[in-house]
């Protein structure tokens, strides 16, 4: 179900929001729906990011509903889903949500709207993905860092023993993530890290990794600061982990090519000069 709310407020965030502000409100609207260390997204954000969505996205929902069906998508087990998943996190204010969607149908149009965007740009990606993998590099594993030389020389003993990874890392340091998670060449890793990984040609444990990160302060004195990093690459072939890599990439690929990639492939041609203008703004293959 998570991973259900991370698609729509991805597609959400994709394609804009027209920046009008949102003026309704939610009771409980500061319960966290997801943490982070950079913040949590509340009930009210959801809501307001669904009352703020440009028209053109409207637009584009229902010709994207159209292709996915020339396409033979199903999306009816991920709109379900969703359904389900909101009703659960506004219970009885569920109702207020969908009406201000014109009531149930309507609010549910709209989902399917956003799961045929979500399918068709999925299935672009998969089109391409040897492009992507070529680009983006992408490596499964688990990635902790330290701040001396000494603790990191004590984790490495430890898990060369016997040790778990995560355990240890946990207790030892600063672990980026303790399942393993998918990380390409684009995400926001030291220089060292991304040529260690890009020159390894399996799995397994590596050395440290010393890395000095620089930064200044408002009277332009520069601080060093040296870290340690351990890697534990987990996989290497993106075909393992498709289905992950696909959902990182949706924090970075724009989703303009795909949508223009379908637009030509059914010659979507707009009669109307003011939708044609709306949509030809963005997309290419608007005709």
């Amino acid at each position: 179900m998570k991973k259900v709310l991370l698609v729509l407020l991805t597609v959400l965030f994709l394609f804009g929001c027209s920046g009008n502000g949102g003026t309704a409100k939610v009771s409980d609207g500061e319960t966290a729906i997801i943490t982070s260390p950079d913040g949590n997204y509340t009930k009210q954000d959801l809501f307001d990011a669904f009352m703020n969505t440009d028209i053109s996205y409207t637009l584009l929902q229902n010709i994207c509903r159209q292709i996915a069906v020339k396409e033979g998508f199903e999306v009816e087990e991920s709109v379900n889903e969703t359904l389900e998943l909101y009703k659960s996190i506004y219970g009885e204010q569920f109702d207020t949500l969908a009406e201000s969607y014109g009531g149930l149908e309507a609010f549910t149009e709209y989902l399917r709207g956003s799961a045929s965007i979500t399918r068709l740009y999925d299935e672009y990606i998969k089109i391409n993905l040897d492009q992507y993998i070529e680009e983006y590099k992408p490596f499964k594993g688990q990635i902790v860092y330290f701040d001396s030389a000494e603790d990191v020389a004590s984790f490495l003993e430890k898990v060369k023993g016997g040790a778990d990874f995560a355990e240890t890392a946990t207790a030892m340091g600063y672990l980026l993530d303790a399942s393993g998670q998918v990380y390409t060449d684009k995400d926001s890793l030291p220089f060292e890290v991304k040529e260690y990984i890009n020159a390894a040609s399996g799995t397994g444990l590596s050395d440290p990794i010393e890395t000095v990160l620089s930064t200044s302060d408002a009277n332009g004195t520069t601080t060093e600061t040296t870290r340690y990093y351990v890697v534990n690459i987990l996989d290497k072939d993106a075909g393992n982990f498709q289905e992950e890599f696909i959902n990182s990439l949706r924090s970075h690929v724009d989703s303009v090519p795909a949508m223009n990639y379908y637009f030509g492939k059914y010659n979507l041609t707009v009669h109307d000069q003011r939708v044609y203008d709306l949509l030809s703004k963005t997309y290419l293959g608007v005709k």
